[in-house]
């Protein structure tokens, strides 16, 4: 699929030489790599901030503060 038309000439895209370069021909060195044992956790603070963000409901200052407290116990 990433080597198809229909995904390199998408409008935006980077040229097809850059798209070869920098994703196809890495293809054979990528690996999988589990994601963090509490990701849901983390990703579900940072939605939270983002709708407080967003819906203008505190401060960005504030909010980055309360992201902060919930994720950082969540990366031990």
């Amino acid at each position: 699929m990433l080597a198809s038309d229909e995904f390199i000439n998408q409008p935006n895209n980077p040229p097809k030489e850059s798209i070869q370069k920098a994703v196809l021909d890495e293809m054979d060195n990528a690996r999988l790599q589990s994601g963090h044992i509490n990701w849901q956790k983390i990703d579900n603070a940072i939605q939270f901030g983002f709708d407080e963000l967003f819906g203008e409901l505190k401060e960005p200052k504030e909010i980055l503060e309360g992201m902060e407290g919930k994720i950082n116990p969540l990366m031990k």
